[in-house]
């Protein structure tokens, strides 16, 4: 196979790991070191449009100058010639056991301290990035990994954004997580990040993200107009602070909301997580009781081990053999078993 030969003096490629519309996912050695990597190759079809290359080489260029235990990491990146003539372009990162939040989330909302500690994580990454001028722009389940280990991981800084450069022209992401500066194609900054975080802990303690419609235009124009609900209208076990956080996250206007990663932390870690878990005004509906609900939660997505706390972080429900690192824009490959893939994220 021409990919492989082209990557075979450095990077034995093993099974295909993840597909997308762009990029596929290898699980691979690295010769040098001995060290399990995931290699990320341009398609070919991909190849031959000059703003994929470049989105594909930025990618590599800023997430290659990110250190941080919360950052999926860049190892290497280079473009090798091909035995049929054609360039591979290639990145290699770290490899992660792991799943995505969009997959974990198919089971519905998480348990309140579980969703405090990922956003934790994810505003621990954005914190770094911003403070090296960078804005990821496309904040979202399937962007944040979680290992089987608990470590958050942020990854596909494809259409990031660095300080001294010139943004790209087109918006590209999800709307359901896109900030109503970014879906006019107005400029982004670390404050468009954090609205998106918004639109992620909203999921995390309700199951859906804050605006939902039959189409695209739809969800963005709710993006750009229309209030969005408080999370304890659909949990009613969530606290009215964790609401304050939630809605200033998610003001339109950039000014409105934490002007920093780690303002929003802070109110974070304010919050107590027993009385988080309870409702800090006590249950706004008599259905089941705070224990009962965060019982269900848990099981939701920890159904396979019920000893574990729900706080533990680790998707116990993904099978860690059949794991590898998944890009940002792929979908998992599992061989004959497809009751294991994950849907590819959807971009607009």
């Amino acid at each position: 196979m021409p990919l492989r030969q082209a990557l075979a003096d450095q990077y034995v490629l093993g099974r295909l790991v993840g597909r997308g519309g762009t990029a596929d996912v290898y699980d691979g050695t690295d010769r040098r070191t001995g060290r399990r990597v995931a290699v990320k190759v341009l398609t070919a079809e991909a190849a031959r449009d000059p703003v994929l290359v470049s989105q594909f080489a930025r990618e590599a260029e800023i997430a290659a100058t990110l250190d941080h235990p919360a950052i999926v990491a860049v190892l290497d990146s280079g473009e090798k010639p091909g035995p049929d003539g054609t360039s591979v372009r290639y990145i290699v990162m770290e490899h992660v056991d792991g799943r995505t939040l969009r997959w974990i989330l198919r089971n519905g909302p998480v348990p309140i301290p579980t969703a405090l500690k990922i956003t934790h994580g994810v505003l621990g990454a954005l914190e770094h990035a911003h403070a090296a001028g960078i804005v990821h722009r496309d904040v979202k389940p399937g962007n944040v990994m979680i290992a089987t280990t608990g470590q958050v991981k942020v990854m596909d800084f494809g259409t990031a954004w660095a300080r001294g450069t010139v943004e790209p022209a087109q918006v590209v992401g999800t709307v359901q997580y896109m900030s109503p500066e970014h879906i006019r194609g107005q400029p982004v900054d670390p404050r468009s990040d954090l609205y998106s975080v918004g639109c992620l802990l909203f999921q995390l303690v309700t199951g859906r993200p804050p605006f939902v419609g039959d189409d695209q235009a739809t969800v963005a124009a709710q993006q750009i107009a229309d209030p969005p609900p408080a999370p304890s209208t659909l949990n009613p076990y969530l606290p009215t602070a964790l609401d304050r956080i939630v809605l200033t996250a998610l003001a339109k206007d950039r000014a409105d909301r934490h002007q920093t990663a780690t303002q929003m932390r802070t109110e974070l870690r304010a919050l107590d997580p027993p009385k988080a878990l309870a409702g800090v005004d006590g249950p706004r509906s008599d259905e089941p009781t705070p224990d009962q609900a965060v019982e269900s939660d848990g099981q939701a997505v920890e159904s396979d081990d019920q000893a574990a706390a729900p706080t533990d972080l680790r998707p116990r429900t993904a099978p860690t053999e059949e794991i590898a690192l998944v890009a940002a824009g792929t979908t998992p490959v599992s061989g004959d078993r497809p009751d294991r893939q994950e849907p590819a994220p959807s971009r607009s």
